[in-house]
């Protein structure tokens, strides 16, 4: 399966490179086609966060991750996300058997349906459901879902406010967390495309300037969950459970040298991060704190 996984990665950057190369032939369709084309993407993103301790100085963490998320018809989104783990010092951690490493490699798959529609000129409503697998090597017992709805509202100045709700039910938990944000975007029907812009809530918030139509700089707050289902021979919970929760501060540069194309470079930290155990069943054994960490990010996407 992980081989599998790997050359399905390798797959879909491929296929990302063809799309930016078809870019160009693809913006010059007119008519429907080419504003139905437009509302489709691929994004690929590299990041890593550096080696950190867990609290009492027993061991530590380091996470490089590669992810793929493709919109190939306009209500659906597919994405994978690869993440690999160094560890450091593995005889004190406090979990595993202290000899190997608690687990390499962790994957996770996600599959959503969902759209904004206007109602009119100023009201709309977004909502859809998604599904997901997180694991280590086998997938069983690894699938959840879930479920987004809410509404916005865009005033005329560039204004907007979005508010609504996200429910997730997995394997360990079922939670519901709020959605909301106030945005601005005052040169979202301008040429010129430069000044300030903004959204903030939860559980992103980015702010930012754009210098020209290529060129912006923004800083973004991310609040993450991950939960993955590991190995039925893990030396840390066979069959059990791991749920990775972390917020993430960035700030980077970007460039859009066209319409279908943007690059982003930035820097990172993450913060406010902890492990939590669960075995088979579902029932929370314990948790971690992790130390801050330095890290990096790359993304490139493509609009077609």
């Amino acid at each position: 399966m992980v081989r599998i996984l790997r050359k399905l990665s390798l797959i879909l950057c491929f296929f990302a490179f063809f799309v930016a190369m078809a870019s160009p032939c693809l913006a010059q369709q007119g008519g429907d086609d080419a504003r139905q084309a437009k509302t489709r993407f691929v994004s690929v993103e590299n990041a890593y966060l550096s080696d950190a301790d867990f609290e009492g100085d027993r061991g530590s963490m380091a996470v490089f991750s590669s992810g793929v998320s493709i919109r190939p018809w306009k209500y659906t989104t597919i994405g994978y996300t690869f993440r690999n783990y160094t560890w450091g010092d593995t005889a004190r951690l406090g979990f595993g058997n202290r000899v190997d490493d608690p687990w390499k490699n962790l994957h996770e798959l996600y599959l959503g349906f969902g759209h904004m529609w206007r109602l009119d000129q100023n009201w709309s409503v977004f909502g859809g459901v998604f599904g997901y697998s997180g694991f280590e090597k086998q997938m069983d017992g690894s699938f959840g879902a879930g479920l987004r709805a809410g509404f916005g509202y865009a005033f005329e100045n560039g204004l907007f406010v979005r508010l609504g709700a996200m429910y997730f039910n997995d394997p360990v938990d079922n939670t519901v967390i709020p959605v909301f944000g106030i945005g601005f975007t005052p040169w979202a029907d301008s040429l010129a495309r430069s000044g300030w812009f903004a959204s903030l809530g939860f559980p992103n918030t980015r702010i930012g300037y754009r210098f020209s139509p290529e060129w912006a700089l923004w800083a973004q707050y991310e609040w993450d969950r991950a939960s993955a289902r590991l190995a039925d021979d893990s030396a840390v919970l066979p069959k059990g459970h791991v749920r990775q929760i972390n917020a993430l501060a960035t700030f980077a540069v970007q460039y859009q040298p066209t319409a279908d194309f943007v690059v982003s470079l930035g820097a990172s930290q993450a913060f406010s991060r902890t492990l939590h155990f669960y075995n088979k069943d579902g029932r929370v054994l314990g948790g971690l704190n992790i130390d801050n960490a330095l890290g990096g990010e790359l993304e490139m996407r493509f609009v077609f």
